[in-house]
C-alpha cells in the first residue's frame, strides 16, 4: 500500500488570500482511495476523465494517482495566474497614484501663478504697487519664488 498526501491551494479573490487543504491518497493493488480535507477541491472531473479514457485506466491505480496529482498541479497554476493578475493590477494602481500626485503637484504650482496673474489682471485703479517702478518685477519674482519653493517641497515629499 502507498499513502500520499497532496496540499491543495485555491485563491479567494474576495479576501485576496490563498487557502489550502489536502488530499490523502491510498493506493493498493487494484484500487485508489482519496480523502479530501478543505474545499473547494473537486475530483469529479478527474473521475470522469479517467472513465472516458479506459486505455489510461488499464495502466492501473498509478494512473489514478497521476491524474489526481495532475489536477492538483493544474490548480497550483491557476492560483499563480490569479496572483500574477492581482499583482499586476496592484502595480497599475500604484503607478496611477504616482501619476496623480505628479499632476496634482504641477497643478498646485500653476494655481499659485494663475491666482497672482488673475489678481493683477483685474485692472484696479488703487493698487499701490502699480505705480511703483519695481512692482511688476517684484510680482514676477514672487511668482517664480513660490513656484520654486513648491517645486522643492514636492520633490522633497516624493511627489515630483
Amino acid at each position: 500500500m502507498v499513502f500520499l498526501v497532496l496540499k491543495t491551494l485555491w485563491y479567494v479573490k474576495k479576501s485576496d488570500t490563498v487557502k489550502g487543504g489536502q488530499v490523502a491518497l491510498f493506493m493498493g493493488p487494484g484500487y485508489v482511495v482519496t480523502v479530501r480535507q478543505g474545499a473547494p477541491f473537486e475530483l469529479e472531473s478527474v473521475r470522469h476523465h479517467l472513465e472516458e479514457h479506459p486505455d489510461v485506466l488499464k495502466q492501473g491505480p498509478a494512473a489514478g494517482v497521476h491524474a489526481v496529482c495532475d489536477r492538483v498541479v493544474d490548480l497550483y497554476e491557476l492560483v499563480v495566474s490569479d496572483l500574477e493578475t492581482d499583482v499586476d493590477m496592484s502595480r497599475i494602481g500604484v503607478q496611477q497614484n504616482d501619476d496623480m500626485r505628479r499632476m496634482s503637484a504641477w497643478a498646485a504650482i500653476f494655481a499659485v501663478i494663475t491666482v497672482l496673474a488673475g489678481i493683477y489682471g483685474m485692472n484696479f485703479a488703487r493698487m499701490p504697487e502699480l505705480r511703483w517702478s519695481f512692482g511688476y518685477p517684484l510680482v514676477l519674482l514672487v511668482m517664480a519664488g513660490l513656484s520654486v519653493a513648491l517645486d522643492r517641497m514636492f520633490k522633497k515629499s516624493g511627489w515630483l
